[in-house]
C-alpha cells in the first residue's frame, strides 16, 4: 500500500505547473500592456489611423512585384496625396475597403485607387481621390 506522501508527489508537480504557468500568463499580460509589439489601428468602436508615414516593405517572395514597396499615409491617414487648400471646388472620391482596396503590397502610384484617379483626372480638371483601404476590414467594419 502506498504512504499519502507518494500519492502527493504528482499532485504537488501539477499544482506547481499550473501555478508557474498562471504567474507566466499574467506577467506576459501585464509586459504587453505596458508595451505593445503588436500596433493596433482599432481601439474600441474606433480607428486610429497613423498619418503622416511612410512604409518601406522589402519583397523577397513574391514574384512580379517591386522589389521594394512604399506604403505612405497622409495627414489624414490614408493613401494618397493631401486634400487642397480649395477641396470644396475638386471633385473628391475615396475608396473604402479591405485589402484588395488598401494594396498594401502595391507601391504608391500602382494602386487601383491610382489607377482610377488617374483615369479620372482624364475627364476632369480637378480631382483628389484617396485609398481608405484597411487589411483585414469587413462589412461589420
Amino acid at each position: 500500500m502506498k504512504s499519502k506522501s507518494n500519492l502527493k508527489k504528482p499532485f504537488r508537480g501539477l499544482s506547481y505547473l499550473l501555478y508557474l504557468a498562471t504567474a507566466v500568463v499574467l506577467l506576459l499580460e501585464i509586459g504587453l500592456r505596458i508595451y505593445n509589439p503588436f500596433p493596433q489601428k482599432m481601439r474600441g468602436y474606433k480607428w486610429e489611423l497613423s498619418t503622416n508615414t511612410t512604409y518601406k516593405l522589402e519583397n523577397i517572395s513574391r514574384a512580379g512585384l517591386d522589389k521594394t514597396i512604399v506604403n505612405k499615409r497622409n495627414s489624414i491617414g490614408f493613401r494618397g496625396v493631401d486634400p487642397s487648400s480649395d477641396i470644396k471646388n475638386d471633385l473628391t472620391a475615396v475608396t473604402i475597403g479591405g485589402s484588395t482596396t488598401a494594396c498594401t503590397y502595391l507601391t504608391e502610384g500602382k494602386t487601383w485607387t491610382d489607377e482610377l484617379g488617374e483615369h479620372l483626372g482624364k475627364k476632369f480638371n480637378r480631382i483628389w481621390i484617396n485609398n481608405a483601404g484597411i487589411d483585414g476590414h469587413s462589412s461589420f467594419g
